[in-house]
């Protein structure tokens, strides 16, 4: 980190809180560009964020913007990257009367909120991934186990962690399915057949099992009830971006695919779970 850190166009009176975001942020892993000015940025940010996909522009401002803000958000939609919005202000900002207005507009905008006070940054608003337009069903509406498998998996897509919210769903359902299928191989509802021969896998294999073992085991199981039909598919249709969120999560064609494909696999995830559950 440089000893000195020079902005230019930061006034006067918002140096020492543009000065707290940068520490801030460099020492969670982004790397910072002070006060850019790339031809599609209609202003320029305090500071431009960027760390793994994830692109975030940090203002810093002692009055609330919102057509400004408004338009930063028009721009971020209409890339196809992570792009995030924030502002910083200090606490002062933050306990103004028209403050809770602006707030709740940003929320619903997805800009995220900073509030600096005494050389501490404080989130109070998560900057939200302006180009995810995932819906879940409303969990309230869901079963108490599927609310109880997937409760930090929505907490983390109302955050924007969308990403690791689907490897956590995965890794729901990967738990919920080992023993349903020990069950079926136990009381010999399903067999597993390897090369026409039959081979189940024992309970300690199946304890062990990945997403991807399962939809093999599914794959290969004999008889398929709907249930098991409706498993089967679903682990077919997850497991390669199941994998690459795991192993291959900085390859861009890893971040392409999940960007198309997460809204459809989490529903399919939460049907599933339903299914189970019912």
């Amino acid at each position: 980190m440089p000893k000195a850190i020079a902005f230019d166009t930061v006034p006067i009176e918002l140096v020492e809180h543009a000065v707290i975001a940068y520490r801030y942020f460099n020492t969670r892993g982004y790397s910072i560009e002070i006060e850019p000015s790339p031809v599609h940025f209609e202003r320029c940010p305090a500071l431009l964020l960027k760390r793994n996909h994830t692109k975030v522009v940090i203002e810093v401002c002692l009055k609330i913007d919102m057509s400004a803000l408004r338009g930063w958000v028009s721009l971020g939609r209409s890339l196809t990257e992570d792009f995030r919005v924030a502002i910083c202000i200090p606490k002062s900002v933050a306990s103004a009367n028209n403050f809770a207005k602006c707030q709740s507009e940003c929320k619903e905008l997805k800009i995220g909120i900073y509030v600096s006070e005494n050389e501490v940054l404080t989130e109070w608003v998560s900057p939200g991934d302006l180009n995810i337009n995932v819906v879940l069903p409303p969990i309230e509406d869901l079963h108490k186990n599927t609310q109880k498998a997937l409760g930090a998996t929505y907490e983390q897509f109302e955050r924007s962690q969308w990403r690791e919210g689907f490897e956590d769903a995965c890794k729901s359902l990967e738990q919920k399915i080992r023993p349903y299928l020990s069950k079926a191989i136990k009381s010999k509802r399903l067999t597993i057949f390897e090369n026409g021969k039959a081979k189940n896998p024992t309970a300690a294999k199946i304890s062990k099992m990945t997403l991807g073992n399962l939809g093999r085991a599914f794959q290969n199981a004999q008889p398929l009830n709907a249930m098991d039909s409706q498993i089967s598919k679903t682990l077919d249709l997850i497991n390669m971006d199941r994998v690459g969120v795991a192993h291959k999560i900085n390859k861009v064609q890893t971040e392409k695919s999940l960007r198309k494909n997460v809204g459809m696999h989490m529903h399919a995830i939460v049907r599933t779970l339903e299914k189970l559950f019912r």
